[in-house]
């Protein structure tokens, strides 16, 4: 079965990594500086084993309180929508499990690199495969792909979300690996290398689920023609990769 096309060359074979971080370190030292490369563990959570930690329902009063502000019915049409930025939150910036759980990840303070995002995706076609389609070229972001290094994402879904709606995909157990692409061709993975190499977890639960999650693992957004997906995210980075007070 070949696994590689079009734009998705990605692939994880240490020996090319290991030659793509050498022609390209920016990446790797980015992710030393701040000691997330070789790091052990004493509390092994979920977040440290497999890059991704779920809490079910458990921000649903948060997560109606923005809906009772920002009524997802105002949301109808495809595309890509929400509120932007919103003014709310301070309880889950200060919950105490979601701070210890990124404090212990990060080996120090965690950090707000980006605030409450309040955003709505409803697409207006089913998945397509990567065969068929140009990721770069989708308006959602559908092809398996990494963020930011050291970057970890709080999602908190504000619909109920099931494996038959619209929702995220993450490559469990990936956040360590240090991959980095040279070109624009060797940045996404194609479905038939996910299949064969990713152990997929679908992002899923009733609403007020939490999520947690080290971008640098693959993950996606995988399509359901008119199912909508709300949310709010919240980036978080080490409290050692402030260099200004």
């Amino acid at each position: 079965m070949r696994q590689y096309y079009s734009c998705y060359y990605g692939c994880d074979w240490w020996p090319l990594l290991l030659a793509k971080n050498i022609l390209r370190p920016r990446r790797f030292l980015t992710r030393w500086w701040y000691g997330n490369v070789w790091r052990t563990h004493s509390i092994q959570s979920p977040l440290h084993q497999h890059g991704i930690q779920c809490w079910p329902g458990h921000f649903e009063s948060f997560a109606r309180v923005v809906n009772q502000r920002y009524p997802l019915s105002r949301h109808r049409g495809v595309g890509y929508q929400g509120e932007g930025y919103i003014p709310i939150g301070g309880d889950v910036v200060h919950d105490p499990m979601i701070l210890a759980c990124l404090s212990s990840y990060f080996a120090c303070s965690p950090v707000i690199r980006e605030p409450f995002h309040h955003t709505v995706a409803i697409p207006y076609e089913d998945m397509k495969p990567t065969r068929s389609m140009r990721a770069a070229d989708e308006p959602f972001n559908v092809g398996w792909h990494y963020d930011t290094p050291n970057l970890v994402q709080l999602v908190i879904l504000l619909n109920d979300v099931s494996d038959t709606d619209s929702h995220m995909q993450y490559a469990r157990g990936e956040h360590r690996r240090l991959r980095v692409n040279l070109t624009k061709w060797d940045y996404y993975y194609s479905d038939e290398y996910a299949e064969r190499h990713f152990d997929v977890v679908k992002c899923v639960g009733p609403i007020g689920t939490a999520y947690l999650f080290d971008t640098n693992a693959p993950h996606r957004f995988y399509m359901v023609k008119d199912s909508m997906r709300a949310m709010i995210k919240v980036g978080y980075t080490p409290g050692n990769a402030v260099l200004f007070p």
